[in-house]
């Protein structure tokens, strides 16, 4: 028989700690169109050994966008750019895609960086953070339209003329240049908007933005002696890439004799 039985148990405490290897990858476009969309995808990867707790993503909308839509079901905010995922268990993974849409005056190239944090230590920090570059190009669709006020026109009595330049988009338009050729029967008086220095057949608009229109109309006479017809042509150009080249227009108008 044990006489002191208090000393025939032992007991060890073990602290356990926990340790997960998060790992977070960014896909996306490599090259975009101003005032179009894009999708980003966001991949997030915990191989373990343990389960990470409070696991969260910053990813704020890259300067120059403006949010449209994402995949996560409601644990993305858009105003905070936080991606809140809660517990990732140990070899799973969750991802989640986020569209944007390029303003139309956004130049140069777009940078989204992403970064992962948990309450569980992580001891392999240097993939959780992402990042991307995306260059974007500029395209506007631009049409040009031309009509007459009044057709047919007596000889030498005035006449109006309208243009409509229209930037369908998806991008603004920059330095957009509008160019009349006159009819040798063509006077010119004047117009609105004034036509630029020096020039009575030239106007420079330095951004049209993508939706937006801009009118001129231009006002003059013709020779009292012309006969038949005076034709006048009106073109167009951008610095900025055109979908459709649409760029001419031309004008007839009849004379009443």
């Amino acid at each position: 028989a044990d006489k002191d039985p208090s000393n025939n148990t032992f007991t060890l405490d073990s602290n356990i700690e926990s340790s997960a290897d998060l790992s977070i990858e960014k896909s996306g476009p490599a090259i975009g169109t101003a005032g179009e969309e894009i999708t980003y995808t966001l991949n997030l990867t915990n191989p373990g050994p343990s389960d990470a707790l409070k696991v969260m993503v910053t990813d704020p909308v890259p300067s120059g966008t403006e949010y449209v839509a994402d995949s996560s079901g409601g644990t993305y905010d858009p105003a905070g750019g936080i991606w809140t995922v809660g517990t990732l268990k140990q070899a799973s993974s969750s991802s989640v895609d986020i569209t944007v849409r390029i303003l139309s005056d956004t130049k140069g190239s777009l940078t989204d960086t992403a970064a992962v944090s948990s309450s569980t230590p992580d001891k392999d920090s240097s993939n959780n953070t992402a990042s991307l570059t995306t260059s974007i190009e500029t395209s506007s669709e631009l049409s040009i339209t031309k009509s007459s006020l009044s057709d047919p026109i007596i000889a030498g009595e005035s006449l109006t003329y309208s243009i409509n330049v229209v930037n369908s988009g998806p991008s603004d338009a920059q330095n957009v240049v509008i160019t009349e050729n006159y009819d040798t029967n063509f006077i010119f008086s004047s117009s609105s908007p004034s036509p630029d220095r020096r020039s009575t057949n030239g106007w420079t608009f330095k951004t049209i933005r993508a939706g937006d229109s801009e009118t001129i109309s231009i006002t003059g006479t013709t020779n009292a002696s012309t006969l038949g017809s005076v034709s006048n042509e009106v073109s167009l150009t951008s610095d900025t890439a055109d979908k459709v080249n649409i760029g001419i227009e031309n004008v007839w108008n009849k004379f009443l004799l």
